[in-house]
């Protein structure tokens, strides 16, 4: 059993992409339905005003940790009790999705896609099926304010067995909260942010030296300056709170 850490309440599974990758796996096999939930700085700061939220990330089957900040975090406040082996990697909402794809290429369970604009889902879908054929992708819809019956009967009918929602959070984790009980087909459902622009090309994502680096935020703000709001509360806020949480401790 992986293990998990804990930051500013909430637990974070302490896993790599290979092992979530078996987890879903085994997820497929328990007859239950799951929510996964990748988890940045910045819901650790919406959480705090947020208690529907808190809940959610709470009660999740996976709470991935996404974000370089939360790695940062999670060895700063662990730094006398870690493992020799840190926690190796980050799971972004894309890179889960592409892993998945190809595991699951050929074989006979289905995706579908719920969010964004039309062009941005279709073109997404579009470019899944081309960099993996044997894909079956049941169905995907476009919108962020939604007729929740409208799309859950489209869901029904095309009988899917993953749902990855793109709405934003926390919206696309309480969605998937409050609805996934009415999808009897899917096992599993997965809140995936903005991976939709970035699988259809809308963004480009950031170069693997900022990826590496911990300066994925620096890269969005120069492409996306309207974004400084929610950059400021990964990366002021959020350490602030990590500060105030050690010497609380201490």
């Amino acid at each position: 059993m992986d293990g998990k850490f804990e930051l500013l309440g909430i637990k974070i599974d302490d896993i790599t992409l290979p092992q979530t990758i078996n987890r879903i796996k085994d997820f497929f096999n328990d007859g239950k339905q799951h929510q996964i939930v990748t988890v940045n700085s910045e819901f650790l700061v919406k959480v705090r005003q947020d208690k529907e939220f808190r809940r959610i990330l709470q009660s999740a089957d996976l709470c991935l940790p996404d974000g370089a900040g939360i790695l940062l975090a999670r060895n700063f406040l662990n730094k006398r009790k870690l493992p020799k082996k840190n926690l190796s990697e980050r799971t972004t909402g894309i890179d889960l999705i592409l892993r998945m794809v190809q595991e699951l290429n050929k074989s006979e369970i289905s995706l579908f896609l719920f969010g964004g604009t039309q062009d941005v889902v279709s073109k997404a879908v579009f470019n899944l099926k081309k960099q993996f054929p044997g894909i079956k992708i049941a169905g995907f819809y476009s919108g962020l304010m939604v007729d929740s019956e409208k799309i859950k009967e489209k869901i029904r009918k095309t009988k899917p067995n993953i749902l990855l929602v793109g709405m934003g959070a926390p919206l696309q984790e309480k969605w998937i909260y409050h609805n996934l009980k009415d999808l009897p087909s899917v096992k599993i459902a997965i809140g995936v942010g903005g991976s939709f622009d970035f699988i259809s090309g809308r963004i480009k994502r950031a170069p693997l030296f900022f990826r590496n680096n911990g300066l994925e935020w620096l890269w969005r703000f120069l492409r996306q300056p309207q974004r400084l709001v929610r950059i400021l509360r990964a990366t002021i806020f959020f350490p602030y709170l990590i500060l105030k949480e050690e010497i609380l401790k201490k």
